[in-house]
């Protein structure tokens, strides 16, 4: 079958106005026949440093509960409000640490799959007969 990009933006002209630096990518097909629309406004960068994110993936670690309790036991002054703030201060660096050992390569993992994955998809936008791209892509 021959694979057609019906997938399409639609704005109108007052959000046009507003979104003068818009700027639209279609990313290869995924798992189904659509392809995500990735709509970007050119706004000024934020230069100040990454907001602390919590990642799944630290609570399948066999110590992390363990790093977590000793953290939170742990006695610290101010009002109830206050004294989860400085627990969750505390928290960071350690659960930054944890990530640091055993986690820092799973995002370059994820990327090199999802590059090779897109890689496959694009050869067989290219030419969706060939054999040997399909059986590699599954």
């Amino acid at each position: 079958a021959i694979a057609k990009k019906i997938d399409r933006v639609i704005g109108n002209r007052g959000w046009f106005k507003e979104c003068r630096n818009l700027q639209v990518h279609f990313s290869p097909p995924g798992i189904s026949n659509h392809s995500s629309c990735i709509l970007q406004l050119n706004r000024p960068t934020y230069s100040g440093a990454r907001p602390f994110m919590y990642l799944n993936v630290w609570a399948s670690h066999p110590s992390f509960l363990g790093l977590v309790k000793e953290v939170w036991s742990q006695p610290v002054g101010g009002s109830p409000l206050e004294a989860v703030g400085r627990k969750l201060r505390m928290l960071k660096p350690v659960l930054k640490e944890l990530h640091r050992k055993y986690f820092k390569d799973l995002s370059t993992a994820c990327t090199s799959l999802k590059q090779d994955i897109e890689s496959q998809q694009a050869i067989l936008d290219e030419d969706p007969t060939n054999k040997e791209a399909r059986s590699r892509e599954k």
